[in-house]
């Protein structure tokens, strides 16, 4: 038989471990809360925007015309005129330039070439958010589609993290062969080219469910929003005479 004090301590014991278990169940349902927070916070996606007009400057007998300012999803330029854009995300990222070829590199007949526009080697390529963005800035030379054939795409693309594949071909721009990557500005890598194809369109506005696009022709400006971390979108270049 069991003692005053003894019974005494047992009951001291099982109010300790009651107490213990009542604030163990208190942390319980708190983290619970906290994990239904969290979750119910992450699924809620981020909407990233972006805003791009295209700077269109015009020569005549090699003297600058009046500069003007388009937004949209097509181009038609001279080949003395230069292009630059001007770029206002509403968050940070990187930004990449990449023209597709009407000209095939695949005996399937599936994947275009592209070359590469922009970052050059050793060319910044973050872009700030909420501030106007020109790309290239003033210190670079302009957009140089001296070389295309009568039509071809743009390709803008835009990612919140560095796109490893892209910065691949960007470091090896001064290696050229060595890499089996690019020669000169033509990505000659055939998965490497898939793989690009296959995120443009995965990405593009109004292609993509969760990339949405709307051209405000008043305002001269094209705007992206995306829920995604990436957006892309083809813009159609068109010499002419």
């Amino acid at each position: 038989m069991l003692k005053k004090y003894q019974v005494l301590a047992l009951i001291l014991v099982l109010l300790s471990l009651g107490l213990n278990a009542c604030k163990e169940s208190k942390k319980d349902k708190i983290s619970n809360q906290n994990n239904i927070t969290e979750n119910s916070s992450s699924e809620i996606p981020t909407i990233k925007k972006l805003n791009y007009s295209i700077e269109l400057q015009q020569f005549s007998d090699n003297t600058a015309k009046d500069l003007k300012l388009l937004s949209g999803l097509s181009l038609a330029y001279k080949e003395t005129d230069q292009l630059r854009f001007r770029l206002t995300p509403e968050q940070n990222g990187y930004v990449y330039l990449v023209r597709e070829s009407s000209d095939l590199m695949d005996k399937e007949k599936q994947i275009p070439k592209y070359n590469w526009v922009f970052p050059q080697s050793k060319i910044n390529n973050f872009i700030k958010a909420t501030e106007e963005n020109k790309l290239p800035n003033l210190e670079q030379p302009p957009l140089d589609f001296s070389q295309i054939k009568e039509k071809e795409k743009l390709w803008l693309i835009w990612s919140d993290k560095k796109l490893m594949g892209l910065e691949m071909v960007k470091i090896s721009l001064d290696r050229g062969e060595e890499q089996e990557i690019v020669k000169g500005n033509e990505i000659i890598d055939l998965e490497l080219a898939t793989s690009l194809k296959n995120m443009l369109e995965k990405y593009a506005g109004n292609k993509n469910d969760k990339v949405k696009l709307n051209d405000d022709r008043k305002g001269r400006v094209t705007n992206l929003t995306t829920s995604e971390n990436i957006m892309t979108v083809a813009i159609d270049l068109e010499k002419i005479k």
